[in-house]
Parts: C-alpha cells; sequence; structure tokens
C-alpha cells in the first residue's frame, strides 16, 4: 500500500477510477481499496486460477473495509479486450464485490470502461508495457496516470 498512500507515489481520490491490467490474485486491488475506499477499483485478469483467487481475496478482505467502500470488481479476460475496435467488441462479466462480501455481475464492455478510468496499474515486463504504451495512450482520457 505505500505507492497508494497520500505521501506516496499515486494519491488516489475518491473521483479516481483505478484499473489493474493483469491483477493477478488481486494484492493491488486490495491495497488501493485499503488507501482510498471510495474510488472505483478494479482489475482484469486472464488466468482462470487467479482470477478466482482475486474474487475470493476481495471476499476474504471485504469484512474490513470501511463503511463507505465501493466495490471492487474483477473481469475475467484478457488485457487485449481492452483495445478492440468495432465489431468484434463484446461484453464481458464484471464481478463486483461489496463490503458485506456481496457479489453482483454487471456487464462490460472493456474497451468503453478504459476510456473513464484515471488511474493504470501495469506490473509486467518492460516489452509488454512498451507494446501497450501506445494502445493506452489513444484509449486513455487526458490526465490519466
Amino acid at each position: 500500500g505505500p505507492v497508494f498512500r497520500a505521501d506516496g507515489m499515486v494519491h488516489l481520490t475518491e473521483r479516481d477510477n483505478f484499473v489493474d491490467l493483469g491483477c493477478g490474485y488481486g494484492q493491488v486491488l486490495m491495497a488501493v481499496r485499503e488507501v482510498c475506499p471510495t474510488c472505483r477499483c478494479w482489475g482484469v485478469e486472464l488466468d482462470d486460477a487467479c482470477f478466482r483467487a482475486a474474487c475470493k481475496g476481495a471476499h476474504d478482505a471485504a469484512a474490513v473495509w470501511a463503511e463507505e467502500a465501493a466495490p471492487v470488481g474483477v473481469v475475467h479476460g484478457s488485457i487485449d479486450d481492452c483495445f478492440v475496435d468495432g465489431a468484434d467488441r463484446r461484453d464481458h462479466e464484471r464481478i463486483m464485490i461489496d463490503r458485506h462480501g456481496r457479489e453482483d455481475i454487471e456487464m462490460l464492455d472493456l474497451a468503453e470502461a478504459l476510456s473513464h478510468v484515471t488511474v493504470v496499474f501495469l506490473f509486467l515486463g518492460e516489452w509488454a508495457n512498451l507494446r501497450l504504451r501506445h494502445k493506452l495512450l489513444q484509449v486513455l482520457p487526458v490526465g490519466a496516470r
């Protein structure tokens, strides 16, 4: 969590829409939720076991979230799905877990959702980051970090 604290590298606010592309087991999502309970927070994960672990981690952590905590979302899908245009676009299920551990499913167009993100977290190799940089710059709103 030190990266996301008020005195850390990224200062998150309630107006932020945070996404972790390649969220793995969801540790970063839980750190963000702890530091800024009211910001929108969601991740995308391709690996089925990691996706299930991220959902379980959110369920397990929900009991200690602040009263005003916004739900955490996890999407089972590929990062590449965030950059699909035209007829190839499809909706994905985003599992939303609230502070009571309740689950809700919403349908989400990843490319559209990414266009509203204010903070992107990537913990990928240099090659993947360089490959995604151009795509992110085309999709993200001005001022996203």
